[in-house]
């Protein structure tokens, strides 16, 4: 973290480093920035899609969540079996 840290500190920006609760730290970091979106893996899990529902209610209006695949090398729904199920 230290060498990226730096790495960004040259180019103008730094690390942010928050611990508590995820929505509420993402909220205020969202409000503090103006950030425009959150970006962030998607998830398959309910517990995480619940997550990322209370996130997108709780950002401030002209923030969205944007959701990308990375853990899988496929949507879990999208994986089916010879006979198309």
């Amino acid at each position: 973290l230290d060498s990226l840290g730096a790495d960004l500190a040259r180019l103008g920006s730094r690390i942010v480093l928050r611990r508590g609760d995820t929505v509420g730290e993402l909220t205020t970091i969202a409000r503090e920035t103006r950030a425009a979106a959150i970006h962030a893996l998607r998830h398959y899990e309910p517990w995480w899609r619940e997550a990322e529902g209370r996130l997108a209610d709780a950002l401030p209006e002209g923030c969205e969540v944007m959701l990308h695949d990375g853990n899988y090398l496929t949507a879990p729904d999208k994986v089916v079996s010879g006979s198309g199920k």
